[in-house]
């Protein structure tokens, strides 16, 4: 039966087909290839199967899906991972996309669309509402479907009409940054330098990214993949950041860091940046003749419809411009399918974390900004359950947005933590110690608290009232105010880490010495800059700075800027030896100390944030405060008695002096005065140091000019002045 509906009446070529049909019908001659594919179509499923017979022209082979893992994410009926772990021992990861499907008219056939981020660095250019945006989503979609969030992760920087935003909720994306959140795109800028750094250093002992994944499988490195929608719109906002672009770009592919981009004209993208862009495709151009510099001689017009385009392949060894069409997600429901499909994969990943909780590290560290307030309550471990070495949780570390320890027993023995007025200093010592006093039992850690400062500024006045205050920690050896109360700390000090005075008490009444091996004692000073208070009698700091060298005597100073420029102050000279410095707020101290780095975004911090330097390192840190008023439906005190309250419950011993006597006169110290005729104090190493500072200080004074002025103590001894007959000549 012939069946020509189709046909113009009476015509002789459609009974001929029709009767070339029937015949081939009765013979059983299976059906013939067209000599030509049919035109590329204008919707194309990533998840649905599409006709085959030009793409591998097997019969066995009918139909095929673009992206086969996409198409198991969609037809998922619960939030059951579908990710496959990827077996490091095997080689480099792909990090590619099979999303969309090319016409090649010169061999009458169709090719599959595979973008491979980890080759060149991939630029689509094309006319506003062409695809760009698309596209983009489709290659990170199918890049997301195939690998998890431990194994993948994306930074995306959306300037454009905000197309991307459907991308934030998936577990691979560290945040999906715009283009009016100057914040957040300095960070991201941040994160990604950091990354490579870290990479650069970890893999100086191997040969490649893929040797050091095959040897730690356990800690292998993601791929890092950062997409920019709008780069006309990001050089024009972010100029200052277009040098950094152009320098990560061409450092990454080697540490595992791709990029992919997207811009309306060829004149959007910087020289520099356009020639690191090597892969590259374009949709419909307003002017034709740039799709000669885009894809180079050889292109064929094609339809202006959304997702079109045109891509560089090679046939028999020679670049040829073909046309394509891009994949995107299809679903029968009036749903948007890019959000869909992120949304399972987000439910796959939550069910993943919550049985592996391990699991939660291995995604990506958000892009977010610092919080301005952070309570230490939620940085801490259990109670009692400090690190092994000596490290105290204090705030938030910018990059990683992990604990920022202060390291006592790595970087240390000592800390310096200086800022301009109201920078957060004080809060930063009240913190530090609620932390130890939470991480460490009293007869690991001792502290005295020093602050010359009136009585309403000390900082260890400090709590809910009644005993719950800094003082009533029973870590608190002494608190120390003055002078005197400074020279007895010293000498008591004599008695943990002098050998010599610890050999000529023992056996002494009111000495039990404690094992200083094992615990260690912090001094720790703020308001700084009134710390001459100290000095007016007895030893002063100049005694403190020659106890306890090399033992486990830590000393943490906060003050002012203006503290690191007394170049005499040699308790402040021993605690800046260690080169680790909290600069809270100032900006030019860390460049004055030689830290690396753009710090051009950074003109206006917060209370509280600053510069953790150490060497020639400097991340950022939020420093946590002791409360944060509300937080639990709790005002300050009543967090303050919880934590504070805690602590003193669990711990019902205090720390103790090795030497509890009231008697000092045996501990030594230049103040002391010796009766005529008694046998003078043992001469210690320390003692003897002490000295001779305070007579190279007397020397000086001698050889200053004469300035009429009150009499003077020096090692408690009256200084005369000068006789002035004796500067008379003959």
């Amino acid at each position: 039966m012939l069946e020509k509906q189709n046909d113009p009446p009476r015509s002789l070529l459609g009974w001929l087909v029709g009767a070339l049909a029937a015949e081939s019908k009765r013979q059983g001659i299976p059906r013939q290839f067209k000599p030509w594919p049919d035109p590329l179509p204008k919707v194309l499923s990533l998840n649905s199967p599409i006709d085959a017979t030009y793409i591998f022209k097997d019969a066995a082979i009918p139909s095929v899906v673009l992206a086969p893992a996409v198409h198991k994410w969609m037809e998922a009926t619960d939030s059951k991972p579908l990710w496959e772990p990827f077996d490091w021992k095997k080689g480099p990861m792909p990090v590619e996309a099979t999303m969309g499907l090319i016409d090649n008219p010169y061999l009458a056939q169709e090719r599959l669309l595979t973008i491979d981020v980890a080759g060149d660095p991939l630029l689509v250019l094309g006319a506003s509402g062409r695809g760009k945006t698309t596209f983009l989503k489709s290659l990170v979609v199918c890049l997301a479907a195939q690998h998890s969030a431990a194994e993948l992760h994306f930074y995306v920087l959306d300037f454009g009409r905000g197309g991307l935003k459907a991308l934030r909720t998936l577990p691979h994306v560290a945040g999906v940054v715009e283009g009016n959140e100057p914040d957040r795109v300095e960070r991201l800028f941040r994160m990604i330098r950091n990354t490579i750094d870290d990479r650069q250093r970890k893999l100086q002992a191997f040969d490649s990214l893929a040797e050091y994944n095959a040897a730690n499988p356990q800690t292998a490195f993601p791929a890092v993949l950062v997409v920019i929608d709008n780069v006309a719109e990001f050089k024009e906002t972010y100029e200052n950041y277009l040098s950094e672009l152009v320098t990560l770009v061409r450092d990454g592919r080697t540490f595992g860091v791709y990029f992919a981009m997207a811009a309306s004209l060829l004149g959007d993208v910087p020289n520099k940046l356009y020639n690191l862009l090597a892969q590259r495709i374009t949709f419909t151009q307003a002017d034709p003749t740039d799709y000669s510099m885009i894809v180079g001689r050889g292109w064929t017009r094609f339809n202006d419809v959304p997702g079109r385009g045109l891509v560089v392949e090679m046939l028999d060894g020679q670049p040829v411009p073909l046309e394509f069409q891009t994949g995107m997600p299809t679903t029968s429901e009036a749903i948007d399918p890019y959000r869909d499909l992120v949304q399972r994969m987000a439910q796959a990943w939550e069910a993943l974390e919550r049985k592996t909780p391990a699991l939660k590290a291995k995604r990506p560290k958000s892009v977010e900004p610092l919080a301005l307030t952070l309570d230490v309550a939620g940085l801490l471990p259990p109670l009692g359950e400090g690190a092994a070495q000596l490290a105290a949780p204090l705030g938030i570390n910018d990059l990683d947005r992990e604990p920022t320890l202060i390291e006592f027993g790595a970087k240390g023995p000592n800390w310096i933590v200086i800022g301009p007025p109201v920078s957060g200093k004080t809060t930063t010592l009240r913190t530090l110690v609620l932390s130890l006093a939470h991480c460490y039992p009293p007869d690991r850690v001792a502290m005295i608290l020093v602050d010359p400062s009136d009585a309403a500024r000390r900082f260890f006045n400090f709590g809910s009232g009644g005993d719950n205050t800094l003082d009533r920690l029973p870590h608190v050896l002494a608190t120390v105010t003055n002078a005197d109360e400074l020279d007895a700390v010293v000498r008591r000090l004599n008695a943990e880490y002098d050998d010599d005075v610890i050999k000529g008490l023992r056996g002494k009444a009111g000495f039990k010495p404690v094992d200083n091996s094992r615990r260690s004692i912090f001094v720790i000073i703020d308001h700084y800059d009134d710390a001459d208070v100290l000095n007016r009698s007895g030893v002063g700091l100049t005694g403190l700075s020659v106890v306890g060298k090399g033992k486990n005597l830590h000393f943490v100073i906060g003050g002012s800027l203006d503290i690191m420029r007394k170049s005499g102050d040699e308790l402040r000279r021993r605690a800046e030896g260690s080169r680790y410095t909290l600069v809270l707020q100032d900006v030019e101290q860390v460049r004055y100390m030689g830290i690396r780095g753009d710090f051009s975004g950074f003109k206006d911090l917060p209370p509280g944030r600053g510069f953790l330097v150490k060497a020639v390192q400097a991340p950022l840190v939020q420093i946590a405060m002791p409360f944060v008023e509300g937080k639990g439906g709790l005002s300050g005190e009543e967090q303050l008695a919880q934590l504070i309250g805690a602590i003193r419950s669990k711990y019902k011993g205090r720390a103790v002096w090795s030497y509890t006597a009231g008697d000092l006169t045996s501990l030594g110290g230049a103040s002391v005065s010796v009766p005529e005729g008694a046998a003078a104090v043992p001469q210690t190493e320390s003692l003897a140091e002490l000295e001779q500072l305070l007579a190279m200080q007397e020397q000086m004074m001698k050889q200053s000019a004469e300035i009429p002025e009150p009499t003077h103590l020096v090692a408690g001894v009256p200084r005369k002045k000068k006789d002035s007959k004796s500067k008379k000549k003959g």
